[in-house]
């Protein structure tokens, strides 16, 4: 799975954008977001249910947080005090041909 995502990746930031599925920005909105996936809140993340799963286009369901928690953090910006949620733990890392 890790290896199929890197090569959507790919074909979205390419000079050949035209071979990019046609629905990857519905999945992957953070490219062009200036928020990038800092989002306020967990639920929020594009593709994610309530209970933890993933849904991508490619037909796979798998646990989205398979390591750590998040944590709620107040960060202090020009716009006020508000929310900032973080992944802690260990991540799984990313595989492309067995690598």
């Amino acid at each position: 799975m890790d290896q199929e995502l890197i090569e959507h990746l790919e074909a979205k930031v390419s000079a050949e954008s035209a071979r990019s599925h046609p629905l990857i920005d519905l999945f992957i909105p953070t490219i062009d977001s200036e928020h990038g996936i800092c989002y306020t809140d967990p639920e929020k993340l594009p593709g994610i249910t309530l209970s933890g799963l993933s849904k991508h286009f490619f037909q796979c369901n798998s646990r989205a947080f398979k390591r750590g928690t998040w944590t709620c953090r107040e960060i202090q910006s020009e716009y006020g005090l508000h929310a900032m949620w973080h992944k802690t733990g260990n991540t799984l890392p990313v595989m492309v041909n067995g690598r």
